[in-house]
């Protein structure tokens, strides 16, 4: 502590004291002439202690002001530097290494297994993912801080078994400095910046006693790279870790143009599960949090942060793109924008873009079949079995479809070279169903999120490929086929079925639902005509096939200029979606039409169905060449003129009616109605009869009474007639009319009075 002689303090000449109630408690002013009169060494003592007392706080606030000002540099340096990570499986070595000139600086890292796709190339999911070694960041610290460059063995006799019987890997997440920004030194740290601090690798919350509160930013940051401070005492210098991951500081809204300082604080969140929910939970504010948490958060202008597909969403600014490396075991860039809606910052769309993002045991299979080193049959059978067990993103969806169709074009070609027809048909058969089995794991309710990491165009495109895909496959083993001859696959989600039908004995053909089907009971019914017209010579070849959850994913979306005119209207897929073709995904017209019956997913809260039919070259559903030719609550009968993929598109009401409600509004219409055609009819009656009622007055009340009278009688008989357009058209003109003659009588009656 700084202090001032006493004996300095007699030397002065002080006319009077004045008192302050503060820090202040004596201030001496010196006159020209100075008296001698001397103070008493108790007066002046007081007047040096003062001295002290208010010299302190000064001082103090000056060493923290200039310690924030140096992180703030710091920071600024760090912000231009990336954030790496590197993973090693368990057995194998990490290498980290750095440019010259530059070091590496560990943020944190971890020995187990935090994600059940890393390191796992067969698909085990019983592996634990909350399995974390506690000294992880202390071996790596002590071997890879502050070098260039830096190897480490991912084994359990470096790091422990956290979880025995679960395969680990080791991951370390660093960034590359220059030297010159996280060297330290040994000069004396202030009293009141000296503390007890457990080591850095500690997973245990270090408590610091922070400094006076920092100046609000003038540029609060919305993606905070991970800053390095220090603080000294006099033995040793100590790294304070602040990670953007760990501490998610959010930025303040800005109330005047100061520096941006950084408080000395360093958070660990030991042992937090991988899931989305828990993680998404990590950064709520919470009012148990340090003290310069504190304050509003500019949650107007800057996405809250959050953890979803595996990937942390930092803090972003509106109109900004927030761009991330693909989750682990993935390469390419994730994208999500953040977006101002109603004075609020929010992500759009619900769910970021990970079209980028390819798993590498995938894009291993594209060159297995690129290369051609392995049969096609093992290509799909792993191609099968992976898509089962893996979780796939939205650029695996993608390549998966384009392997799919690259295998037939290459199966195709292959098979001209097998002189066996049984070997042939055997062949095929195999590979169609592990075609159908990947088509099934695609469909998967589990692989939902992985359609939505694709925008709509993407998620139709990519299904229109997986719908082509199959279709080609399927006709691969029907021009395979040389007798009469009917083959099934029914799995998950996909019920296939391939006839070769002799065309001497062709007959009306059923499609319907399997034993094994227990998705939905569509039929399709194709005319012995139909089939005769698309004959090859001695056969019928036809392709019928059924799909589960793929109704989820076309979604009907209105074009533009339907958008506009039709606001109020949702559309709604409510069926299930059955094709049937006859010739390799071709628009084939057929002269007698094909009859399909397709059971709703909805009963209630719907109306107006329309067949459509999935175009291939539109991507998207049209009504052309189908109608409905009947329909009731349960199921609609459609007639199309053409084979492809086919369902049931209705119009969604806003508000649901219970059917008890609609009976009681039926009853009270009718009763209602009858009651005032009886009451009218008795007007008209009385006023016809009683002929000394005569009068303008009564003329205009008859007129009025027959007017009602017909509009009332036109509701009751035809409100319902709804179903034939002319008749329902001329008894809306009709009502319009003479409820406006009624308008026009009513009119007349009150300027008689």
């Amino acid at each position: 502590m700084m202090g001032y002689d006493n004996n300095a303090a007699l030397n002065f000449k002080p006319k009077k004291f004045l008192f302050l109630p503060t820090y202040f408690k004596c201030v001496p002013f010196v006159t020209s002439k100075p008296k001698k009169k001397k103070l008493s060494h108790k007066k002046q003592g007081n007047c040096a202690m003062a001295w002290d007392r208010a010299a302190l706080p000064g001082l103090l606030l000056f060493q923290a002001l200039f310690l924030s000002e140096i992180m703030a540099k710091s920071a600024e340096l760090v912000q231009n530097y990336r954030y790496e990570t590197a993973y090693a499986c368990e057995g194998k070595t990490l290498k980290i290494g750095c440019q010259e000139g530059e070091v590496i600086k560990l943020i944190r890292a971890n020995y187990g297994r935090f994600s059940i796709t890393i390191c796992n190339d067969h698909g085990n999911t019983d592996w634990s993912v909350n399995c974390m070694s506690q000294k992880s960041l202390r071996v790596l610290h002590a071997r890879c801080s502050q070098y260039q460059n830096c190897s480490i063995l991912a084994s359990t006799s470096l790091f422990g078994d956290p979880c025995p019987g679960t395969l680990k890997y080791l991951e370390a997440h660093y960034q590359c400095l220059p030297a010159a920004t996280i060297t330290t030194t040994n000069r004396p740290s202030p009293p009141w910046l000296i503390t007890s601090q457990s080591p850095m690798w500690s997973t245990t919350k270090t408590a610091v006693r922070p400094p006076p509160p920092p100046p609000k930013p003038s540029k609060p940051t919305p993606s905070r790279p991970p800053v390095t401070a220090t603080t000294h005492n006099t033995t040793s210098s100590t790294q304070i870790i602040i990670p953007a991951m760990d501490v998610g500081l959010p930025p303040k809204k800005i109330d005047n143009e100061e520096d941006l300082t950084l408080p000395i604080t360093t958070t660990i969140i030991p042992n937090v599960k991988t899931t989305d929910e828990a993680i998404t939970q990590l950064f709520t504010p919470s009012s148990s949090g340090p003290s310069f948490w504190t304050g509003e958060f500019d949650t107007a202008n800057y996405c809250s942060p959050v953890v979803l597909r595996s990937i942390y969403w930092n803090w972003t600014k509106h109109g900004d793109h927030n761009i991330q490396p693909c989750p682990g075991g993935t390469t390419g860039f994730a994208r999500w924008r953040c977006v101002k809606v109603n004075d609020k910052a929010i992500w759009s769309p619900d769910t970021p873009d990970l079209s980028e993002c390819r798993s590498v045991w995938l894009t291993s299979l594209e060159q297995r079949v690129l290369v051609m080193k392995d049969s096609l049959l093992s290509i799909t059978s792993d191609l099968a079995q992976v898509t089962s067990s893996k979780t796939l993103y939205g650029g695996d969806m993608m390549i998966t479809t384009q392997i799919i169709q690259k295998m037939t074009t290459k199966m195709s070609m292959d098979i001209t070279t097998i002189p066996d027809p049984r070997q042939r048909e055997a062949i095929v058969t195999d590979m169609l169903n592990y075609v159908v089995k990947t088509g099934s794991n695609l469909l998967d309710v589990s692989q939902h999120p992985s359609w939505k990491d694709l925008s709509y165009k993407e998620q139709m495109r990519v299904a229109t490929s997986l719908l082509i895909g199959l279709e080609e496959n399927a006709f691969l083993l029907a021009d395979t086929v040389q007798t009469e001859k009917t083959v099934d696959q029914v799995v998950k989600n996909i019920m296939l079925s391939v006839r070769v039908l002799d065309k001497k004995s062709v007959t009306t053909q059923k499609f319907s639902a399997h034993k094994e089907w227990i998705v939905s009971n569509n039929t399709i019914e194709l005319p012995r005509g139909a089939l005769l017209e698309n004959n090859d010579g001695e056969f019928v070849r036809l392709v019928f096939a059924a799909f589960n959850h793929l109704e989820e994913i076309l979604q009907w979306q209105p074009e533009s200029a339907d958008s506009n005119s039709n606001k109020n209207i949702t559309r709604v897929l409510n069926s299930k979606i059955i094709s049937a073709s006859l010739g390799k995904g071709r628009h084939i017209q057929l002269r007698e039409q094909v009859r399909l019956t397709l059971s709703h997913l909805q009963t209630s809260n719907v109306s107006n169905p329309s067949c459509v039919f999935w175009d291939y070259t539109t991507s998207s559903w049209s009504d052309e060449g189908c109608q409905v030719e009947t329909t009731n609550d349960s199921h609609t009968v459609c007639l199309c003129d053409h084979l492809t993929n086919f369902a049931i598109l209705m119009d969604v009401h806003a508000i649901y009616l219970p059917m008890e409600h609609q009976i009681a509004l039926q009853i009270v219409t009718y009763v209602g109605c009858v009651i005032s055609i009886i009451c009218l009819i008795l007007a008209v009656i009385t006023f016809q009869l009683f002929r000394g009622l005569k009068s303008d007055k009564t003329t205009i009340h008859c007129n009025l009474c027959i007017c009602l009278l017909v509009a009332e009688i036109l509701f009751l008989v035809g409100i319902s007639r709804t179903e034939n357009q002319i008749i329902c058209g001329v008894i809306a003109a009709f009502l319009h009319y003479f409820f406006l003659c009624a308008f026009v009588w009513m009119f007349f009656e009150g300027k008689n009075f």
